[in-house]
């Protein structure tokens, strides 16, 4: 029950604290939405300055978790810290590198750059589906079983729109053969 997980909150507040003081980069990031959400009075400075202490900490550990590079520039984002395009990029790029499925899309989404099949590689349902989707649509995509197998695997791994756009096509490319 979230109203009965929200009055709890306050009771581990300083165990957070001292978590984001040894360094534990989920603490100061959920302390930085208390701050901003939840806090009795709100404070934006102070979350402010846990989201810098997440981002700190996440990028250490980027690329050798290969994940935390794609949540320090979620932390980022959070607050008001000001993350430039140029170091954004380079985070996502490390943790697509690395293997981060999340990396590579949030790449690809913010590059015309697109690192579709990346992603999708490594098990991201949106990148399998932007890797096939223009296959729908009749633009060229280079292999055709490949943009298939592509929307395939989106809708193996969830996308709805992914198992749509293949079956319209399957249906699509019936009729192109009649």
């Amino acid at each position: 029950n979230c109203s009965e997980k929200a009055k709890r909150w306050p009771a581990v507040i300083p165990e957070m604290e001292m978590g984001c003081e040894k360094g534990i980069a989920g603490d100061c990031e959920r302390l930085s939405w208390w701050y901003s959400y939840k806090a009795d009075p709100l404070d934006v400075r102070r979350s402010n300055a846990m989201s810098a202490r997440a981002v700190e900490l996440y990028s250490k550990r980027c690329p050798s978790v290969p994940h935390a590079c794609y949540l320090a520039v979620r932390a980022g984002e959070k607050a008001e810290v000001k993350m430039l395009p140029d170091m954004r990029d380079a985070l996502y790029r490390r943790g697509c590198d690395a293997g981060d499925g999340e990396s590579c899309w949030s790449l690809g989404r913010d590059k015309e750059t697109m690192r579709a099949d990346r992603a999708c590689d490594l098990g991201v349902s949106n990148g399998c589906f932007f890797a096939g989707a223009p296959l729908h649509y009749g633009e060229p995509v280079g292999d055709l079983y490949e943009a298939m197998e592509r929307l395939e695997r989106g809708c193996e791994l969830g996308h709805d729109t992914a198992c749509a756009y293949l079956s319209a096509t399957v249906e699509k490319l019936k009729g192109d053969t009649k």
